[in-house]
């Protein structure tokens, strides 16, 4: 089995949520995070999936609305 080896500075991930919840697996508080390449929101604590969104959800039932950190909206 081989994987695509990356430099740690090439991972980028970002924070989900604005403000902290409850991770269903630790329950930790947690904003979650969001890694490059990926279709699942996780814990930040343990990486426990907190939502997972596969490409097929995104042709039928899923809609997702981001806005900026500092948007008060």
């Amino acid at each position: 089995m081989t994987a695509e080896v990356i430099n740690i500075k090439d991972f980028q991930s970002v924070r989900f949520f604005k403000t902290p919840v409850v991770c269903g697996w630790c329950e930790s508080d947690t904003h979650g995070r969001v890694g490059d390449r990926s279709e699942a929101v996780v814990c930040h604590i343990c990486d426990g999936p907190m939502i997972e969104v596969g490409a097929s959800d995104m042709e039928t039932v899923t809609t997702i609305l981001f806005s900026p950190e500092n948007d008060d909206a």
